[in-house]
């Protein structure tokens, strides 16, 4: 006997990023309004009676994009998909043997076939959707669990999961939410709808030398109340605009938001990072953010532009639904201009 499904694992941008301080343990602390969008990679699941695993894949991408992500298929065991599924089984046999007992003994093992369209790296988060949306169908498989009855159930689930990856609580939902601490702190926002292009570069780059090259202030020596009450202020004004619609305002004292002319910026602690590891990159990333917002600014449209997580991805944000229509025209435009990107209408 088999269980089957088949499932959708969305990408993510960030809407600014800011990381105002490390802990000692070396992770970082970062607040980032995180968002949903219709681009996905695909899952097909299969969970076997013998105790055994496979992974397989393949892409509907580019060979420029995928030509650096076989080699997280080539040893499964380090594959974080491959990686969760164990993690979960002990944990729930751990935390609910019931349930363990009932379904997840008697399926131990796993088929995994996942379609990739999310090249990593991208700053688009696809590694983390994975591994989420393996969580949340195996929840969906199988029925009689706690995983959406039992906030504390879902709140030690959403602690213990961090520690295979920060944005996986992130993905377990489905709605954009304001993201602090490791991951682990977050609040959603239902009501912010988002709607414009993605650009992502035939190349990407590594989240490790990103943080590395932050070199931010331990806790200890971090005023932490004072500089996160403005970061948290100005991540509150954001929403509200992406909420209401409202006009932005304080532009000389926001930490988040760059009124450029054309487009605002919005801040990415890690745009700094990159172009410091990867000037030749970044000039490019560059000249397609100004390309971009020249196309939009033709049709008198101001967006909000910034790049996706420790990059590469690049996005634009229109102010409201009625100008995601020109977004489409505008993303096949930019497919003529710069064709060595993927341009995404969202």
């Amino acid at each position: 006997m088999i269980k089957s499904i088949r499932i959708s694992s969305p990408a993510k941008i960030n809407l600014g990023l800011k990381i105002p301080f490390k802990y000692e343990n070396g992770y970082h602390h970062i607040v980032s309004l995180f968002a949903p969008i219709p681009f996905y990679d695909h899952l097909e699941i299969d969970f076997l009676q013998e105790e055994r695993y496979e992974l397989t894949w393949e892409s509907t991408l580019d060979e420029k994009f995928k030509s650096g992500m076989q080699s997280a298929f080539d040893q499964p065991e380090k594959n974080l998909l491959i990686k969760t599924w164990t993690w979960f089984k002990k944990w729930v046999r751990e935390n609910d043997p019931g349930f363990w007992r009932e379904y997840i003994r008697n399926f131990p093992g796993i088929s995994i076939h996942i379609i990739k369209s999310i090249p990593s790296p991208s700053g688009l988060g696809g590694g983390s959707s994975n591994a989420a949306s393996l969580l949340r169908a195996i929840y969906a498989t199988f029925p009689e669990n706690k995983f959406y009855k039992d906030e504390n159930y879902q709140l030690k689930f959403n602690t213990d999961v961090l520690k295979l990856g920060a944005d996986i609580p992130f993905f377990l939902g489905d709605s954009p939410a304001l993201i602090s601490g490791i991951g682990e702190i977050f609040s959603r926002h239902p009501g912010i709808a988002v709607h414009g292009i993605l650009g992502i570069p035939p190349f990407g780059f590594a989240t490790s030398q990103m943080y590395s090259n932050l070199k931010k202030a331990l806790q200890s020596a971090h005023d932490k109340k004072n500089s996160l009450s403005i970061i948290h202020r100005d991540f509150a004004d954001l929403i509200e605009y992406m909420t209401n619609g409202m006009t932005l305002q304080k532009w000389e004292d926001s930490l988040l938001l760059q009124n450029r002319g054309e487009y605002i910026w919005l801040e990415n602690e890690f745009w700094d990072a990159g172009r410091s590891l990867f000037p030749e990159m970044s000039e490019i990333l560059q000249t397609a953010i100004w390309t971009m917002a020249d196309c939009l600014a033709r049709e008198q449209i101001i967006p909000l532009i910034s790049m996706s997580g420790s990059g590469s991805s690049i996005f634009c944000v229109v102010p409201n639904t009625e100008d995601a229509q020109t977004t489409i025209r505008i993303q096949k435009k930019l497919k003529i201009l710069i064709p060595d990107f993927m341009w995404i209408s969202y």
